[in-house]
């Protein structure tokens, strides 16, 4: 996946919470409908259903630390020639392993210090919700927590 995508970080969130949604869904409702085909005598493989619960939370995972990545590069500043016509061209990889989350986790933390310095500013609030979000996408991940 190397081609050029534009994208809006929100939305990217907005994906990743979705994904998270149907991973919830699918997790809730396979049982009853594995007892539903059962009933029916169903000739369809079910085990493929709680497969598909896996790989989508593992997407959902994967699109959320996307997500903050493209919100920490929005609000992180850059240094770029004004006349490059890609001046606001970022890249952000598909393989998020590639993500380094130390340098992300101490970006958040210079962005919330700015915030908590100055609550009046209209950005401090969402700021704030970014970050928070940001700790929960990384729970288990030790390098972002260290950092």
């Amino acid at each position: 996946m190397n081609d050029f995508a534009g994208v809006n970080p929100q939305r990217v969130r907005q994906l990743a919470d979705k994904l998270k949604e149907l991973a919830d869904t699918l997790e809730r409702e396979a049982p009853t409908v594995k007892r539903k085909f059962d009933a029916w005598h169903g000739t369809i493989n079910q085990s493929l259903l709680l497969q598909q619960v896996t790989q989508v939370r593992t997407d959902a995972s994967d699109m959320s630390k996307r997500a903050d990545e493209a919100l920490n590069l929005l609000h992180s500043p850059r240094f770029t020639d004004p006349n490059d016509p890609h001046k606001d061209w970022i890249n952000i990889p598909w393989d998020v392993t590639r993500i380094n989350t130390a340098t992300e986790a101490q970006q958040e933390a210079l962005d919330l210090k700015k915030a908590m310095y100055n609550p009046k500013d209209p950005t401090s609030r969402a700021t704030s919700q970014e970050v928070s979000q940001s700790l929960a996408d990384h729970q288990g991940d030790p390098a972002y927590r260290q950092a």
